[in-house]
């Protein structure tokens, strides 16, 4: 699995996985994006466009980012699921606890309220 990481802002920033996320890279993946709210980045959107598929260990990583995040006074937002990821955090009832957005720009606006002026 690839991961990019963008910073639009200091507080913000953006994952970009691309591939799989199961028993193999899921425990890298938990652990950079529980880093991210630990380095001052507590607001966190990720991508997930480029991951055809997402077992159990890739669903721990979302939650245990958003504990981290929650933690530093953030939180996760998801974009872009493909259809299987969709699926999947709908069967696991995490779509109620993670926002969605359609796109990057609607996951920042949506945060803007909780986003301080820098």
């Amino acid at each position: 699995m690839k991961v990019e990481v963008h910073h639009p802002r200091s507080d913000v920033v953006v994952i970009v996985p691309e591939g799989r996320v199961d028993a193999v890279s899921g425990p890298q993946f938990r652990e950079l994006l529980k880093q991210q709210p630990e380095q001052g980045r507590p607001f966190l959107i990720i991508d997930l466009e480029k991951v055809p598929f997402m077992d159990s260990s890739g669903l721990s990583a979302l939650v245990s980012a958003l504990k981290a995040a929650r933690k530093h006074n953030g939180t996760v937002v998801l974009v872009r699921p493909t259809p299987q990821v969709r699926m999947t955090l709908q069967m696991s009832m995490l779509d109620r606890i993670f926002a969605i957005h359609d796109t990057i720009e609607d996951a920042l606006e949506a945060l803007s309220s909780l986003l301080t002026t820098s």
